[in-house]
């Protein structure tokens, strides 16, 4: 029955989409979306079909399918595509590559940008490691620079300015669920999807077997994911590594632990029923979609061996420009040059400047920032000083879990929102915390 029902899912939703998700439709949002895929030329789904019609049909072995979309990842393709490659069971054997495959969607926001290196390295890995299913896709959208208007049958349509990571990984997983759905037998009851960057910088050769391992319970139906960054780079810049520690943990108190950030695992079935990623959502499609889960009441599971090394080149570009490290998406996908060339070994082999090494100063510029945007998110529901004290407690619990002591650190509250602020007394509980971790014994994989 839990089979029938989670096929039931797939198919209804891919119904719902080939059928409203078209031109005819009186719904704006739908309607902008389609112009930034393809400029109104054709539905969704066929924009979807014509995609997948150029690759090979998913093995009725497949239990996984890996999504990485890619625009101007020439740099880190091949060192993320190397995590995949090296995926081991626990005894040492490689995992199977007909249990997985990887759709890679080269793309670029309009027509008017150049292609660059990244799909050229996709082929070239393909074609060193055939034993591997890697599919390359390519797709040019529609995102404008700027904000602009267009008409369709009379109705006047707003099309924000940038890049729509929503729309970009809604396309990618809901060709997952096509081209499992054109298979046969039970097993498309079971299939996994797993959406993931082009740049991640490593990942835990054991993450496949233990993915396999969590799904093996009926039950589950979203893994959570443990994310961390390189220690190699954290050794050399502390300020990164503590202020990640902090920020983690302050969206972990003021959500209650509640919300999923990030990319996990999930069943198709469970991405049908909650209606995919939103086409909308520029960043944070992970958080949004990561709500759905959550308001969906989906048995969540985590694995302490599903660990995804990032890429921190955003944050440290934000870092090193002397920006808060809350505004680290902003002109994501449209002016975003300088990330996408950022070189890790080059940063490594470099002095720090003044804004990026561990001080009370700079590590209390960028807490703070990131505390007026929690404020922020309270005044949704509450009046200033209700918002200020949600925010407060979350911060103050954040700090002492990102290994200050109360006596540490202050939480000054303002006459307005940009007025409030962290003030930090001392950081030598920190340094010893850092020492600490700087010393510790690990796999390779994750420095």
């Amino acid at each position: 029955m839990l089979d029938q029902l989670r096929i039931r899912e797939q198919e209804d939703y891919l119904e719902r989409l080939r059928t409203r998700f078209t031109a005819k439709s009186k719904d704006k949002a739908v309607l902008a979306s389609l112009f930034r895929t393809n400029g109104l030329e054709r539905s969704f789904f066929e924009e979807l079909d014509a995609l997948n019609v150029g690759i090979a049909p998913m093995k009725q072995s497949c239990k996984l399918t890996l999504l990485m979309p890619a625009a101007r990842e020439g740099r880190y393709i091949k060192n993320t595509l190397l995590g995949w490659l090296n995926q081991y069971d626990v005894r040492g054997k490689p995992i199977d590559p007909d249990l997985y495959e990887i759709i890679v969607l080269v793309n670029r926001p309009s027509e008017s940008v150049a292609w660059d290196k990244t799909a050229k390295k996709v082929r070239q890995f393909a074609k060193k490691h055939r034993h591997l299913n890697i599919h390359l896709l390519q797709h040019s959208f529609n995102f404008p620079e700027e904000p602009i208007e267009i008409k369709v049958d009379g109705k006047t349509i707003d099309i924000g300015r940038g890049v729509r990571m929503g729309l970009v990984f809604r396309m990618l997983s809901d060709i997952a669920l096509m081209r499992n759905l054109r298979r046969q037998g039970s097993e498309r009851a079971s299939h996994l999807i797993h959406p993931t960057g082009a740049d991640v910088y490593s990942r835990n050769p054991l993450f496949l077997e233990e993915a396999f391992a969590v799904f093996s319970r009926q039950e589950t139906e979203f893994l959570k994911l443990k994310f961390a960054l390189p220690a190699g780079i954290c050794t050399h810049m502390p300020l990164l590594w503590a202020l990640h520690r902090y920020r983690m943990a302050l969206a972990n108190e003021f959500f209650q632990r509640r919300q999923l950030k990030r990319h996990g695992v999930f069943r198709a079935g469970t991405y049908a029923r909650v209606g995919g990623f939103s086409p909308t959502a520029s960043v944070g499609e992970d958080t949004d979609f990561g709500f759905k889960i959550v308001g969906a009441g989906a048995s969540i599971a985590e694995c302490a061996d599903t660990v995804v090394i990032d890429n921190p080149r955003r944050s440290l570009t934000t870092i090193i420009d002397g920006k808060k490290l809350i505004e680290e998406y902003a002109g994501f996908g449209i002016k975003d040059g300088a990330v996408k060339e950022f070189s890790i070994a080059h940063f490594l082999s470099q002095k720090l400047p003044p804004e990026a090494v561990f001080s009370r100063e700079n590590f209390a510029f960028h807490a703070s920032a990131h505390f007026r945007t929690y404020i922020r998110k309270a005044l949704r529901k509450n009046d200033f000083e209700h918002a200020f004290e949600i925010a407060k407690e979350s911060a103050r619990k954040a700090l002492l879990e990102t290994g200050f002591e109360e006596r540490d650190f202050e939480i000054v509250r303002g006459k307005t929102v940009p007025e409030c602020h962290i003030g930090i007394d001392s950081g030598e509980r920190m340094g010893q915390l850092f020492v600490d971790y700087a010393n510790q014994e690990r796999p390779k994989w994750m420095e």
